[in-house]
């Protein structure tokens, strides 16, 4: 008797699991994205080796076919020990251990050919048409910075991007669809500042930029270090997010769009039953 009853009981088992396995399949199919942003805090990095660039952050890169040319310092406690004292000020990460350092704007001492960077993040996958996402990065004036800007931007692309050969002089041809429509004036060096907006996408979109779109000649722009003769801006950038306004869970839409890491309200709870039953790893 003892022996058809374990025996029932092992049989019935696997029937359990099947069922449970059945009924979280629509849950793994329906999972979205968070945050479609490949690393937006700028922590994982291919490795610690100088010059402690772009390039070294996974997921990003600047636009432009020319690996030669200067991508702006990554910024690490962990990895590059220059983090919150460096040669540009005093500053600690939003979150986590690093963050990155734009020159978003420059005329002296700078060539034009060298006046700008443009960060650009491929996205995890493209961007759903008809879905409105919410954008946000958090800004930080670098300590040195003669100027502080209004006109930072962020900019979704296409394919397209993948044509641009050079893009260290103003991108001015280029539109930015999330834009400063709250015209705050990036000058504060202390504090990491919000900036945020939304944007509907048509489905194309493949990349992320970052940069100053504007043209020299219309830059909106404030001077900061009165004593200085240079004409530049630069930023530290961390906490870059794009987020579906409407993203699914189990606790309601994320309204409030959760910048830096990938957060999952709900989807992920389930994938992590999966994990722990079954041992099955699914990363989204």
């Amino acid at each position: 008797m003892n022996r058809t009853k374990k025996r029932s009981k092992s049989l019935l088992l696997p029937k359990i699991n099947f069922l449970f396995l059945f009924i979280l399949i629509p849950f793994v199919h329906n999972s979205q994205i968070a945050n479609y942003v490949r690393n937006g805090g700028f922590e994982d990095r291919y490795g610690c080796t100088l010059p402690n660039e772009l390039n070294q952050a996974k997921g990003w890169n600047l636009i432009g076919s020319d690996t030669t040319k200067f991508g702006g310092f990554l910024y690490s406690i962990t990895c590059y020990s220059n983090v919150p004292l460096s040669g540009s000020g005093f500053q600690y990460p939003r979150n986590g251990d690093s963050f990155y350092r734009l020159q978003a704007y420059c005329t002296n001492p700078c060539q034009v050919e060298d006046s700008r960077l443009y960060p650009k993040n491929r996205l995890k996958a493209n961007l759903i048409a008809g879905k409105t996402y919410c954008v946000k990065m958090y800004v930080n004036l670098q300590n040195t910075s003669p100027y502080a800007i209004k006109d930072l931007a962020i900019y979704f692309g296409n394919n397209t991007i993948d044509s641009i050969n050079y893009a260290n002089s103003p991108l001015t041809y280029i539109t930015p669809q999330v834009t400063n429509t709250a015209s705050i004036m990036f000058s504060d060096s202390l504090n990491w500042v919000l900036f945020n907006g939304t944007y509907t996408a048509n489905g194309t979109e493949k990349y992320l930029v970052i940069g100053d779109f504007m043209p020299d000649a219309s830059q909106t722009k404030t001077l900061v270090l009165p004593s200085s003769i240079e004409d530049w801006a630069e930023y530290m950038i961390d906490d870059v997010s794009c987020i579906d306004i409407n993203l699914a869970a189990f606790a309601g839409p994320d309204i409030w769009c959760i910048p830096g890491n990938s957060v999952y309200i709900g989807a992920q709870a389930m994938l992590e039953l999966m994990r722990l039953v079954y041992g099955i790893n699914i990363q989204i």
